[in-house]
């Protein structure tokens, strides 16, 4: 069974009535249970430069069923521990929800990605069908899902499926295979998700270009008093894109790349508004470049 529903099945033995809460430190904000929020908040506040604050707060008589459970509904946004970036739309979604019992036995989004090295969870996926008598074991000892393994592995794929107490996690390419196992539906779903997360790091990484030559026209027309030729561009996002991968086309990046990419020239973009020399910016976008985003 996977992390969360672990979390789900151990928690609920031993839980009192207790809050789950909202706290947001201005840019994430993480979704956690406590039995008084408030002191929480005031623990939380020592030693953290950033103002914390208590957005919202519920009483629940199974907090860590509702906790796992938006942790899930909210993956796609996950940071780091249970810190996530949340719209205010989603807060309010948060905040909003009733959560039942029966609805806290499933999982609210089969496609479970963790973030660090971006595996979807089998077992999230196959605990969200009723009924099936396919497994995650059978799938494996398959001798198609074998040979699509070792070539997985030829490509590189040290690992592609892992199996521990925590659950089952797969490569993104065989977890699309492992999705059609299930079934086809799973198979599209899983695919138009993938899909819609390469799109959405292509636009994000396309906007924080505009933001990062926004600031170089700023900067050469102060300085000199003259738009800066094309070159001049093409040299800031070559210098970015290097730090990353040697693919030049945007279509043949990888998520995770992309993602990096956008991180980056965020930074970039933020040197520059400061004033920060062409040497100190590479320098501490190196620097910036070893935290995988």
């Amino acid at each position: 069974m996977d992390i969360i529903l672990n979390k789900i099945e151990h928690m609920s033995k031993t839980a009192k009535n207790a809050y789950v809460y909202l706290i947001s430190d201005g840019v994430n904000i993480k979704i956690g249970v406590s039995q008084n929020p408030s002191n929480r908040l005031k623990t939380m506040q020592t030693g953290n430069a950033s103002k914390l604050e208590l957005l919202w707060s519920k009483c629940y008589m199974n907090p860590y069923a509702v906790e796992a459970s938006i942790h899930n509904m909210h993956f796609q946004n996950h940071v780091i521990g249970e810190w996530f970036n949340l719209s205010s739309s989603s807060i309010e979604e948060v905040k909003n929800t009733e959560w039942k019992d029966e609805e806290l036995k499933t999982v609210a989004n089969p496609f479970l990605r963790r973030v660090e090295d971006g595996y979807f969870s089998a077992s999230v996926l196959i605990n969200s069908v009723k009924g099936t008598s396919k497994s995650t074991r059978h799938y494996k000892e398959r001798k198609s899902t074998k040979e699509f393994i070792k070539q997985l592995q030829g490509e590189g794929v040290e690992k592609p499926y892992l199996s521990s107490n925590k659950g089952v996690w797969m490569h993104p390419k065989l977890f699309i295979d492992f999705a059609m196992y299930v079934s086809v539906k799973f198979k599209s779903k899983v695919i138009d998700y993938v899909l819609d997360g390469l799109l959405t790091s292509r636009t994000e990484a396309g906007d924080y270009y505009n933001e990062m030559c926004a600031e170089i026209l700023k900067s050469y027309y102060k300085y000199k008093e003259t738009k800066p030729p094309y070159y001049i561009y093409s040299n800031e996002a070559n210098l970015v894109r290097k730090m990353v991968t040697d693919k030049k086309d945007r279509n043949e990046m990888t998520e995770q790349e992309l993602k990096q990419i956008t991180y980056l020239q965020k930074v970039n973009a933020m040197l520059m508004q400061k004033g920060i020399g062409k040497d100190s910016r590479i320098k501490r976008l190196q620097e910036a470049n070893e935290i995988s985003i």
